[in-house]
């Protein structure tokens, strides 16, 4: 459940944002959309809505509904909103002047092996 809120709340922050990359947009708006229709299907699509993303009725009717059912635990919606966090987690990247650079990597587990003439 926390995942689902956490993602959320960070798309919807990034959201706010002025320069918003279209990766963070579309992952947010299909971890909304597959969220809302889970809930859906048990007539709990509104919870979503509730006071607001971030308020505190929000998040007490997404905890409940979420429990209720069981969307907390679903599959999709967990990838979907880790999938989120990660597009959030990339847009916060800093941007590098690198030219005239040597042996500079970007990124994580990279191996590089340099020669310097």
């Amino acid at each position: 459940m926390e995942l689902i809120l956490a993602a959320l709340l960070a798309g919807a922050g990034a959201g706010a944002s002025t320069v918003v990359s279209s990766t963070i947009q579309d992952a947010y708006k299909g971890a909304l959309s597959i969220l809302q229709n889970r809930l859906a299907r048990h007539g709990r699509a509104q919870a979503i809505e509730a006071g607001g993303v971030g308020s505190t009725e929000w998040r007490t009717a997404l905890c409940a509904a979420l429990e209720e059912t069981g969307v907390a635990a679903d599959e999709e919606v967990l990838i979907a909103m880790q999938d989120l966090l990660e597009a959030v987690e990339m847009g916060k990247a800093e941007h590098f002047d690198l030219r005239d650079a040597k042996g500079v990597q970007i990124g994580h587990s990279n191996t590089q092996h340099n020669t310097f003439s």
